[in-house]
């Protein structure tokens, strides 16, 4: 094969290899497993090819708190040492429940979540199931426990 043609095909191989698959997209619904909060409404923000920003709400009126909350925060890779993407969805519910409490929930890839508050304390963990795809595991309890009143 002469020169021109292998460099050609080693540019096309090197091209080829370093395509990505489509990044990975949270669902539109989403489900805490074993509690009975919910987030809804989950809509992307941002580039086809990238990471961007997601806003939606959280819901725990199953769990007798209402209304619901804004929530919203940005898609990244290795969101907080996790190897994989993740998006870190903020909720502040001063002024909506009549609590002063604001947290980060931090959704993986691998359908991971882990709850920290402001002063980056993480206070829960656990897994999430696509609410779009699948019946919920639910539970009597909402994720924050006694941190949001009723």
């Amino acid at each position: 094969m002469p020169l021109t043609q292998w460099i050609a095909a080693a540019a096309l191989a090197a091209l080829a290899g370093s395509a990505q698959a489509a990044p990975w997209r949270l669902p539109s619904a989403i489900t805490i497993d074993g509690y009975c909060d919910v987030f809804t409404n989950l809509v992307y923000v941002g580039p086809a090819n990238g990471n961007g920003w997601y806003t939606g709400r959280y819901d725990a009126s199953a769990c007798g708190i209402t209304p619901t909350m804004p929530a919203s925060g940005p898609q990244a890779r290795k969101l907080l040492a996790f190897d994989g993407s993740g998006v870190a969805l903020s909720v502040d519910t001063q002024g909506t429940t009549g609590s002063d409490f604001a947290f980060v929930l931090v959704l993986n890839s691998d359908q991971t979540w882990r709850a920290y508050d402001l002063t980056g304390l993480d206070f829960d963990f656990g897994t999430w199931t696509d609410a779009t795809q699948a019946a919920p595991t639910t539970g009597a309890r909402p994720m924050l426990g006694a941190r949001l009143p009723r």
